[in-house]
């Protein structure tokens, strides 16, 4: 599924410029104005827990009108991101994927870089005895080696925060948050452009490896279980279904799913999927009435981002129209335990569901 920054984004290379910093500044302001204000506190109290002041910004920033501003010119450079807590320079994020720190020298002082000079002119305009912070958030670009020298700044409030960091506060944030407000699903698009280009940096951790271990006997079981549910449905699927694409996790949704597309002469970019769905993690279908417990589906889509599918009314029964895509959901919990029972139930289940898809199938259209 394409994000919405993936539409937008748009590389052109120009000299001295790097788009995607600025195009990545720009994209971070904009959720920060549309944040509720607790949820700013936290992003700001986290991008700063290094200082060990975090407690302190986070009331900061609940306490106080803010708003962003980007490339703000000043003596001696262009700030990539002010944020302003009533009505001041409070915050002040340099924005870097790789490329260098920049040195400058304006007159103050020979051989000078962007940090301090946007440290100084922060000093200048920030409340007087107001809180004040200078953050580099960065991808591959190492701080200068004076950042951690109180004396060569006067912002003694100085983090270095991560992209990667911030698609992993932006999953977890976009995941609690209540569903379909803009800024939690602009936040989940973020994430997941982040992702795309390679800046989320989520490595393996020692219980990562762990888990793998159980996760590769579990996933031949899932293996042969999207096998059943297919070799179930065969011959009513016949003449309507191509072969199965292979099986796939879908991180941001949670699931993990198998489709496949359908034969002419319908529409060759209509699809149907059986999905195993863990909806305490997943992004999608937040405000649909699917079951809120882990469950497995058959889904109806399309691949043709200028069509709608349209279905006759009603639906059968047990299917919903979600997102413009039909599904009928089964709690796995309602599923026998022993093995066989569960074989035979998910067969059972598969071939009712797979029967009505090709019903629905066979009478679609598109807008």
């Amino acid at each position: 599924m394409r994000n919405v920054y993936s539409r937008l984004f748009k590389y052109r290379m120009r000299e001295k410029r790097a788009p995607l910093e600025d195009y990545l500044t720009e994209a971070l302001a904009d959720l920060v104005d549309r944040m509720p204000a607790d949820v700013s506190a936290d992003l700001f109290a986290t991008m700063l827990e290094p200082t060990g002041r975090h407690g302190r910004w986070r009331e900061a920033v609940l306490a106080s009108k803010r708003s962003c501003s980007t490339q703000v010119v000043v003596e001696g450079g262009i700030v990539d991101l002010v944020v302003l807590l009533a009505g001041r320079p409070a915050i002040v994020v340099e924005s870097k994927i790789g490329s260098s720190i920049r040195i400058h020298e304006d007159g103050e002082e020979q051989g000078g870089h962007q940090l301090r000079t946007y440290d100084r002119w922060l000093s200048r305009e920030r409340k007087v005895d107001g809180p004040a912070a200078l953050i580099l958030l960065t991808h591959n670009t190492r701080p200068p080696p004076d950042f951690s020298d109180d004396s060569a700044y006067g912002t003694a409030d100085r983090a270095v925060f991560t992209w990667g960091a911030l698609a992993r506060w932006l999953r977890r944030h976009s995941g609690e948050a209540v569903t379909g407000t803009a800024w939690s699903d602009l936040a989940a698009d973020l994430h997941a452009f982040l992702e795309e280009q390679g800046m989320s940096n989520d490595t393996v951790t020692p219980s990562d490896i762990s888990a793998t271990q159980l996760f590769l006997p579990a996933w031949q079981r899932w293996t042969n279980t999207f096998g059943l549910l297919w070799e179930a449905t065969k011959e009513t699927r016949s003449g309507v279904l191509g072969k199965p694409k292979e099986l796939e996790i879908e991180n941001d949704g949670n699931v993990i799913w198998q489709w496949a597309y359908c034969l002419s002469p319908r529409p060759t970019e209509w699809w149907v999927a059986f999905v195993v769905r863990f909806p305490d993690a997943s992004n999608w279908w937040h405000a649909s009435p699917l079951p809120r417990h882990p469950h497995i589906a058959l889904l109806i889509g399309t691949d043709d981002e200028g069509g709608t599918l349209v279905a006759p009314k009603p639906l059968p029964s047990g299917w919903l129209e979600v997102e413009a895509q039909f599904v009928t959901a089964k709690p796995l919990a309602e599923l026998p335990s022993h093995p066989d029972e569960m074989a035979a139930a998910l067969s059972a289940w598969a071939t009712s569901a797979m029967s009505d898809a090709r019903a629905i199938v066979e009478t679609l259209g598109t807008n």
